[in-house]
């Protein structure tokens, strides 16, 4: 399921959030609305975001055939959502803090504690704290160069983990934000899986301004 492109670049914020932040934020949003449509009333459980990051330093140079990846998980409830301004400012807070202290290799120390542990690892997959869980992946600018021109579109659907209800994609390709949703038919029906991209859509433009 794929989104209207979006040829757009963003718009001056009183922060310098960058693009996954407003990536975070919108999709926060996202499962904040679906929460409060299709579940039930009067509960407030963590939504959760599963977000990747490069482990590369910047002085490390670009490798196709390296995996340096790890994970860093976001969890908030929807009454922490409901401030669309204080939750921009949180989500930037908080992966500027992950960034500079480099947690994303805590993803990692935890795995290597709970495979000591009697069903640690199965404990941690079946959490049953989180209502929803998300992916939000950004893949980058994409650039062909050598068949310029005839790639017009890309589709990218990082894989779903056990429980994760939704995982977007998002691409930069001829100077268009790129979004694909990859959602999971047992724990979301079309309609919602489409009403979800949508309000994501509806929460990011906002935050964008035409290209100069």
């Amino acid at each position: 399921m794929c989104s209207s492109y979006l040829h757009r670049k963003r718009a001056t914020l009183p922060f310098p959030a960058t693009l996954n932040d407003v990536l975070l934020y919108a999709m926060f949003r996202s499962l904040a609305h679906h929460q409060e449509q299709y579940e039930a009333k009067g509960r407030d459980p963590l939504l959760r975001i599963a977000m990747p990051m490069d482990m590369r330093s910047s002085q490390e140079p670009l490798s196709p055939a390296s995996n340096r990846s790890s994970l860093v998980f976001l969890d908030r409830r929807p009454s922490q959502i409901a401030n669309a301004a204080e939750l921009l400012s949180w989500v930037y807070r908080e992966t500027q803090h992950i960034k500079r202290h480099q947690l994303g290799c805590v993803f990692f120390d935890c795995l290597a504690v709970l495979k000591q542990v009697p069903f640690g690892l199965q404990l941690a997959v079946h959490d049953r704290r989180r209502a929803l869980s998300a992916i939000v992946s950004n893949l980058g600018i994409c650039e062909f160069p050598s068949m310029p021109g005839t790639v017009k579109h890309v589709q990218f659907l990082p894989p779903l983990r056990p429980g994760t209800a939704v995982a977007l994609g998002v691409a930069t390709c001829r100077q268009e934000l790129q979004l694909t949703l990859h959602y999971d038919h047992r724990l979301l029906t079309l309609t919602a899986a489409t009403a979800m991209l949508d309000r994501f859509v509806d929460d990011l433009l906002p935050l964008l301004k035409p290209m100069d």
